[in-house]
């Protein structure tokens, strides 16, 4: 996971029977303007061809 360009945080996953899976849980304070990414490199089970894969869901909690 990439914070305004500069890793923050890393997942590694293994190959399990079907699927290649991995999980991170990561607490990170942002600010306007500021540009969260997840970046992978793997082969997707099935698919070969396909080098690169990457996901990332949130949830972004407003401190007034």
């Amino acid at each position: 996971m990439k914070k305004n360009k500069e890793f923050i945080a890393y997942a590694f996953a293994g190959w399990t029977r079907g699927w290649d899976q991995g999980s991170q849980t990561t607490v990170v304070r942002m600010s306007v303007g500021d540009v969260m990414s997840v970046v992978g490199n793997g082969y997707v089970t099935g698919n070969n061809e396909f080098r690169k894969h990457s996901s990332i869901t949130g949830i972004l909690i407003n401190n007034c």
